[in-house]
Formats: structure tokens, C-alpha cells, sequence
């Protein structure tokens, strides 16, 4: 699952200073869901995405990148290497 985009979005949110609550509110979904989307336990819609990626102060495109990075099969994944 998404383990690389919660790596991501856990960094930022610390760099931010924003709390599990915050970054829920601001981005309209549960802090439930938050804390899954970290874990890798989630993988979120890519509306959803580019909220955090909004919230977080990321490009939009990298942080949608990495969530398809992660949902491709392992077979896939040389395909989204970036060079």
C-alpha cells in the first residue's frame, strides 16, 4: 500500500508543524483517515491527494506521482522510477 505517500505526507505535516486534526480539517477528511493514509493502511482517492498535496505545501503532480507509485503491482513499479 502507500507506504512511500505516508512517508511523505507524516515529513511535511512535522516540518509543518501540523497536527493529525489540523491536516484533516484543512483537507475535509477524517483524522481516522489521516492516520491511515500514514500508516499505508489506506490508499487514498486521488481528490484526496491533491488535498494534502494542497495542505502540505506540495507539488501537486510529485505527490500524485508517489501515490501511484505505490498503488502500481511490483511488477510496475521500474515503471515510475524517476530519473
Amino acid at each position: 500500500m502507500g507506504i512511500e505517500l505516508g512517508r511523505v505526507v507524516r515529513e511535511k505535516m512535522q516540518a509543518l508543524e501540523l497536527t493529525y486534526d489540523k491536516t484533516a480539517e484543512l483537507a475535509g477528511i477524517s483524522r481516522t483517515y489521516v492516520a491511515k493514509i500514514i500508516q499505508g493502511a489506506r490508499d487514498p482517492e486521488d481528490e484526496t491527494v491533491l488535498k494534502l498535496a494542497d495542505v502540505l505545501e506540495l507539488d501537486r503532480k510529485d505527490l500524485l506521482f508517489t501515490a501511484c507509485r505505490d498503488r502500481a503491482p511490483e511488477e510496475a513499479k521500474h515503471y515510475f522510477r524517476k530519473e
